[in-house]
């Protein structure tokens, strides 16, 4: 099974994506790999330039296909986690969302600069990601709020839903 967890930076979707792994490798006796495609992106050299405004990286998407390709071919028990990973095929894609204050503290927490906080969370008003996954995968995805919920209790949620579809 491929688990699809995206969202807006600062929602959680490592944390919790850890957490359901655990879950699943525990309920199940199958070992959940997760793959952290902006972990990787910075390991793998898979971005082509660099935002300097942003302070951040351009991904190359087609180096991140072929590389998410080859990982959804070698792993049949496999969690994608990042706010790119709903371009991605998958049997269930969680959206991960959180309050707005919220996400500013977060991500002022992790040092980013006015103008990226402010980006990602107009991002997160506007519902973009949600909108994206949901032209992508439609009834494949599953919207969860996670504010004032620890990532155990997220990941168990998310549990229950992957439970149905087996």
């Amino acid at each position: 099974m491929i688990i699809i967890i995206t969202g807006t930076p600062a929602t959680g979707k490592t944390r919790i994506s850890n957490e359901l792994a655990k879950a699943l490798d525990r309920k199940t006796g199958k070992k959940f790999k997760v793959l952290h495609i902006n972990t990787e992106i910075l390991r793998r050299g898979l971005w082509s330039s660099v935002d300097k405004k942003r302070k951040s990286k351009n991904v190359d998407m087609r180096k991140l296909n072929k590389f998410v390709s080859e990982q959804v071919k070698d792993n049949q028990d496999l969690i994608i986690e990042s706010h790119l990973a709903h371009y991605f095929k998958g049997d269930v894609v969680f959206v991960l969302r959180a309050n707005i204050g919220e996400l500013r503290k977060r991500m002022e927490n992790r040092g980013w600069n006015g103008g990226k906080i402010e980006e990602n969370l107009e991002a997160e008003r506007l519902n973009v990601i949600l909108g994206e996954a949901l032209d992508i995968h439609g009834k494949k995805c599953i919207e969860i709020d996670t504010y004032r919920k620890t990532p155990k209790s997220v990941a168990r949620t998310m549990f229950r839903h992957v439970e149905r579809l087996r």
